[in-house]
């Protein structure tokens, strides 16, 4: 005799495939991270402040984990309103092409503005190397971009204050992309200063909005949309960011007061292997 369900009551059977359904998500959520974890390293870097932002939880929050926010400059989508061009835009219109974007129409066609913004956002494998020779050239690039636009602009008040500011900026830049891993490091086989992960491009007809002189014609240019950026510290590595002063910086300490050792996997993503915090 079938028993009447009161008003509100879940049925049985669903609360169990509620409960299998979780417990196969978590299942699966371990097994990515084990295999993740499995074989050789890919890549492990020591990253700053500058790179991981540390994300405060209210003092209720009695989690024991710490999540920072890995933070990265990318020259595609930064580019200075200047009339120089930014030497270091790699992601052009043949590069988007290698990826998989449809990139056949003139840029200067009339119909250029609505095939483009009909391109979908692709997933690929994006490099980016830390501290290393991009970095230094995209400070000089900045500088020289912030020089230009200040003696190109009369009044003070509209020089952009972001211009040639790069000491606090994440020295972790995108340098390339392609949709294979394994082709990626072969063109970039140094494992302690570039990692490769998964990542979103998109794409976009760039009209100069600096208003150069002479005008140019638009061009096609992509920029990096997404990364994995949400990292995990467990304990006991978390326990020192319990610290009220552990995001202060000054002159001596300009990287802030720790570093963050990521090791990189099979999926080419990421976990804390250690952290090493700095005294004032």
């Amino acid at each position: 005799m079938k028993r009447l369900l009161a008003e509100g009551e879940v049925p049985r059977t669903s609360l169990i495939a509620a409960v299998a359904i979780i417990l196969l998500a978590n299942l699966f959520a371990i097994l990515h991270g084990v295999r993740n974890r499995l074989g050789p390293v890919d890549a492990e870097v020591t990253l700053t402040r500058r790179e991981l932002w540390h994300l405060h939880r209210p003092a209720s929050d009695d989690d024991s984990g710490v999540t920072l926010r890995l933070n990265w400059t990318d020259p595609n989508s930064f580019f200075p309103p200047v009339s120089t061009d930014n030497p270091l835009i790699w992601l052009d219109r043949s590069k988007l092409t290698a990826l998989g974007f449809d990139c056949r129409m003139d840029p200067s066609s009339k119909d250029a503005g609505s095939f483009y913004q009909r391109q979908q956002p692709r997933q690929v494998y994006a490099a980016f190397e830390f501290n290393g020779r991009t970095w230094r050239a995209w400070v000089a690039s900045n500088a020289r971009a912030a020089a230009e636009q200040k003696s190109e602009q009369k009044d003070p008040a509209r020089v952009f204050p972001y211009m040639g500011n790069t000491k606090d900026q994440s020295r972790l830049i995108a340098i390339d992309a392609d949709l294979n891993p394994d082709t990626l490091r072969a063109r970039h086989p140094d494992r302690q200063s570039v990692i490769i992960v998964p990542a979103v491009v998109a794409m976009s007809l760039d009209y100069y909005s600096g208003n150069p002189n002479p005008p140019r014609p638009p061009r096609i240019l992509g920029r990096i949309q997404q990364i994995q950026t949400s990292i995990h510290v467990p304990r006991p590595y978390s326990d020192g960011f319990r610290n009220p002063h552990i995001d202060e910086q000054g002159p001596d300490n300009p990287d802030g007061t720790y570093r963050v050792k990521l090791r990189y996997g099979a999926s080419h993503e990421p976990w804390v292997a250690g952290v090493e915090f700095i005294s004032k």
